[in-house]
């Protein structure tokens, strides 16, 4: 785990092009090789950032486009403020091709849906307003956050290591 980020505040415009993070840190890096050879999977590392009203987050590939092919996947951040509450802000794609963002809550053990999504060449960005962060789930607090990657339910791509994030200053 690297020391504490606070996340830079920009506006990210949400229609795959990286040079919309340019100024953002990689904050996520890659700690090994990818668990499995499936397109998309393997995650390279990301970044993170916020502004006024919502949080985005880039999740870069090492071996493809994320997010095709037909079987069911998801890909997203987990954010852990202590061991009971932990958020998951997630892109999922079903069998059948449909989609969408949530946010997951494990203390009130739902989901919220909406939020948005754009796919580059190698990555994956999305965005999440702030205000569907849950009440008790505080902000100011230094949080553990993680990159994730499942396909059809089982764990394909977590190697980017923790970062000791900060949301807001």
């Amino acid at each position: 785990m690297i020391g504490l980020y606070t996340l830079p505040r920009q506006t990210i415009r949400m229609r795959g092009k990286i040079e919309d993070w340019s100024g953002v840190e990689q904050v996520f890096r890659t700690a090994g090789p990818p668990p499995n050879n499936e397109p998309g999977a393997a995650i390279a590392g990301g970044a993170i950032c916020r502004d006024d009203k919502r949080l985005y987050v880039r999740i870069d590939s090492a071996n493809g486009r994320p997010m095709e092919g037909g079987i069911q996947r998801s890909i997203g951040i987990s954010l852990k403020q202590d061991s009971s509450h932990e958020l998951h802000l997630t892109f999922d794609v079903w069998s059948d091709g449909t989609n969408h963002t949530s946010i997951y809550d494990s203390v009130k053990r739902q989901s919220t849906q909406g939020g948005s999504y754009a796919i580059g060449p190698s990555f994956i960005e999305l965005s999440f307003p702030l205000s569907w962060f849950p009440k008790g789930f505080d902000l100011t607090t230094p949080v553990d956050a993680s990159l994730f990657a499942w396909f059809q339910g089982l764990k394909a791509g977590d190697g980017t290591g923790h970062v000791l994030v900060l949301i807001d200053r």
